[in-house]
This record gives structure tokens, sequence and C-alpha cells, in this order.
């Protein structure tokens, strides 16, 4: 309760685990600045680009929404397209072990800034974390979905953990609420770790299968690829 000021005192707390090197990134600001790194650097990225197909021979074939397609051909191909690899290897005689999970989470604007969460927090219990970047707070992860089926029960979820431990934080409620939901399709391994290095074609390599933990794991594994 000393470290993290605004938990609501009345939730039932029996016991936390404070882990003072963790933090929290804001996703779209570490993109933000990678993609400035790397056009400094002299990356060419082509965006609105729908990888077709592969090659053996580390050639990919692109679709654009004119209808016109290009070969571009590389000493080394990093297949790192989450759930969409399986599509893309399973031509060439690859498969992986991989399956498709949605994953939820919530976001909304802070209400009043003395009720918000300091810290990153984690409900162990519900496998919720409640973080704020700036003046927003989010509630993610819950139960992850199988594609397609409903998501009520984990939204609902996600809302009644944040205002249990932080309530009065975010207008969650009403006309003014600003939340939004969002809804993601993850790829996962059984064993829960990516899948990292050569596939049987010596030009095209993988860098996928994070699960949840892409934010956490995927830029050293691609420091560790590179290497």
């Amino acid at each position: 309760q000393a470290a993290e000021t605004s938990l609501n005192t009345e939730a039932g707390l029996r016991a936390a685990i404070s882990i003072p090197s963790d933090f929290v990134m804001n996703g779209r600001q570490w993109l933000t600045l990678l993609k400035g790194d790397m056009l400094r650097m002299g990356v060419q990225l082509h965006m609105h680009t729908q990888v077709s197909a592969l090659t053996p021979e580390g050639t990919f074939i692109t679709s654009h929404a004119d209808g016109v397609r290009h070969k571009h051909r590389f000493d080394a191909v990093v297949v790192c397209a989450a759930n969409a690899c399986t599509a893309l290897l399973e031509p060439l005689g690859v498969t992986l072990p991989l399956w498709n999970l949605d994953h939820c989470s919530i976001s909304t604007p802070v209400r009043e800034m003395l009720n918000a969460p300091n810290k990153v927090i984690m409900d162990v219990e519900q496998r919720v974390i409640i973080s704020r970047t700036g003046l927003r707070i989010r509630a993610s992860a819950g139960t992850p979905l199988r594609p397609g089926s409903n998501a009520k029960t984990v939204f609902r979820d996600l809302y009644k953990v944040l205002e249990t431990w932080y309530p009065g934080a975010a207008k969650l409620h009403g006309s003014q609420a600003l939340v939004q939901n969002w809804r993601a399709t993850v790829a996962h391994t059984p064993d829960g770790l990516p899948l990292v290095g050569h596939t049987p074609h010596a030009k095209l390599w993988l860098n996928t299968g994070y699960g949840g933990r892409g934010w956490t794991l995927a830029a050293g594994a691609s420091r560790l690829l590179a290497d």
C-alpha cells in the first residue's frame, strides 16, 4: 500500500510481490521511435503491403491493393508474421506448432490522477494487468479466447478488476465513458516458448510464436537471431 498509494484499501489484498525493475511501455510511441531509427539506418519499409507467398530461395511475393504483384529476393528472410506464418510456410512443407488465441484489453482516459495507478499492477488470481501510460489506463490479459467466440464475459471481468483496485480512476460507464475495447488474435506455441531460428530451408528463418509476451521477448530474440 505504501508503494502504490492509489490501490483500493478495501479490495481484499492478501499478499503482494514487488518487482522494482519491471515497467510498462507505450507500444505506439515505441514503434514510432523504432521506425525513425530504422529509416535513419537505411531500412526500406513497404507499408500497406501484403506478403502473399514465399519461396525456399529467399524470394517473397507481395500483393498490393491495386492488384499488382511484385517479387523481392533477399539473402535471407525472417518470417515474423504471427498467426499468418502457417499459411506462408505450409506450402513449403514447414509445419509450425502454432495455434491462435484471442487476447482482450480495455483502454480509457484517466478520470482522476489521484486515484490512478502509478505502477504496473497484476491481479494474479484474475490474470489481469493494469497499467497507466500517460493519461490513459489499460486493463489487459484475462482469459484467452478461441477466435470467433463471445468475449462479453472477458470484457466484463476486465471492467470489474479495474474498478475493484482503482475505483474512481476512470469513467467506465454512462454517456461520458470513453472506453476502447480491443481484441487481437495472437499465435501461441504448446510450451509457451517462441520459435526462433532456422527452418529446413537455408534462406528462411523464424521469429514468431510469442503468445502474449511479444513486447517482452521479441526484441531480445531478434538481437540473438541477428547475431
